[in-house]
């Protein structure tokens, strides 16, 4: 535990270093609130303003939690916490005397100054690595169904750095090549719209689409984030009664122990959603969340379209919660801490009707009665690949549409009878 308060006090170092506070800052609450929506603002992860002050204080018994800790690698540029520890040289214990340096000579101090001089002449001239020529592509595509196997031939015969291909949003789901191989095996255990990348170190060398469909609506249990195996739950105890969704009693079949917190995640990933253009289409849908004892304080939905050039993420927040959530739409970010998302809150106890139209890069959203929530991008989405809707806890959905000027797709789930 002390090795690794010893990574946190240097990776708090960083982030001041990054945010340019000067050293022994006695930070405020608008500082911690910066922080907060800076790191959302490149990670989309939600830290709260307490849980920042925690680790800035130090008052904490027991370490924070990974999610935390990732998060704040990523912010600094590093996939997870694993990579930020690999990539650092750990300082010295906290509690350990810094000792007195010995003083060097007059000589070696000028030898020392000259040759870092002529390193940084070389560096200077010489530019960074080059990026190798690589290549990837998809000899074995996905069979529509999941778990997915897909087949790769990828080339980075030339690199002479180590090389990852990471095979969607995962950064737990990364494997370092052989450059000696030429054909890579992967399985894609969510039905989505992923970017393969082939990575040196952070950089994307290359990527490449891969579609994991499956023929109907499909859904899932992540018990814990970045979930490498989720749990499926068969389409007759998800869909019945004209709903879709299931409680604790529908999915304590599937766990072996009763988790703390589970992520409900519905998914439409099929190309009947490729007639529209994501960029002017209209969305509906009705959802609830359905209580139980393990339930954060916070609970949300979150409404997560997939397209051919972005994404959009639009999340429906407990009344009181809007603080904690953010907008991620193609290229724009509004964070609920910096702006007033109360439009977006609701009772989700209740089955509450959600309607966004997009329209010409322009968006409303309208979330039960309250009033239209506006804003605009500037970045084209195109052609629509897949719709999730996820809830941090178990959830309901009754109803789901998109459409357009002159198709449609909807679905009341009223095809589906109890068994």
């Amino acid at each position: 535990m002390e090795d690794e308060k010893v990574f946190i006090e240097l990776c708090k170092k960083l982030l001041a270093k990054k945010l340019n506070w000067p050293e022994e800052k006695q930070l405020k609450q608008r500082d911690f609130e910066y922080l907060s929506t800076e790191i959302f603002r490149l990670t989309k992860i939600e830290l709260s303003t307490a849980t920042l002050r925690r680790i800035w204080s130090n008052n904490y018994k027991s370490l924070p939690q990974v999610h935390t800790l990732n998060a704040m690698a990523q912010y600094l540029g590093h996939t997870n916490w694993h990579d930020f520890k690999t990539e650092q040289t750990a300082p010295a214990p906290i509690d350990q005397k810094k000792k007195r340096p010995k003083q060097k000579a007059p000589i070696a101090i000028a030898l020392m100054a000259v040759l870092t001089l002529l390193a940084v002449i070389i560096i200077s001239q010489s530019g960074s690595s080059p990026r190798p020529a690589t290549s990837l592509s998809i000899s074995q595509p996905p069979s529509g169904t999941v778990p997915a196997t897909v087949g790769f031939h990828y080339d980075i015969s030339q690199a002479t750095e180590p090389i990852s291909i990471e095979l969607s949003w995962n950064p737990f789901e990364r494997t370092v090549l052989n450059p000696a191989d030429s054909f890579y095996t992967g399985v894609y255990y969510y039905p989505d719209y992923h970017r393969t990348k082939l990575l040196r170190g952070k950089e994307v060398l290359t990527d490449i689409p891969v579609y994991v469909t499956t023929p109907d609506w499909h859904a899932l249990v992540m018990k814990k984030d970045n979930d490498i195996h989720p749990t499926y739950i068969e389409a007759q105890d998800f869909l019945t009664g004209g709903q879709m969704g299931f409680d604790m009693e529908t999915l304590s079949p599937y766990l072996l122990n009763e988790p703390e917190l589970v992520h409900s995640v519905f998914t439409f990933s099929n190309p009947v959603l490729e007639q529209f253009q994501a960029d002017e289409v209209r969305l509906q849908t009705r959802i609830k969340h359905n209580p139980h004892k393990s339930d954060p304080a916070c609970t949300r939905a979150i409404l997560l379209l997939k397209a051919k050039n972005g994404r959009a993420s639009i999340p429906i927040m407990e009344k009181g919660c809007y603080g904690n959530y953010g907008i991620g739409f193609s290229e724009k970010v509004i964070s609920g801490k910096t702006n007033d998302l109360s439009p977006l809150a609701a009772d989700l106890s209740e089955y509450v009707d959600v309607q966004i139209n997009i329209k010409g890069k322009e968006v409303s959203i309208q979330v039960a009665d309250n009033p239209v929530y506006s804003f605009t991008y500037e970045k084209a989405l195109g052609t629509l690949k897949v719709a999730k809707l996820m809830i941090n806890g178990l959830g309901s959905v009754d109803s789901f549409a998109v459409m357009d000027d002159e198709d449609s797709y909807q679905e009341d789930f009223s095809a589906y009878q109890v068994p």
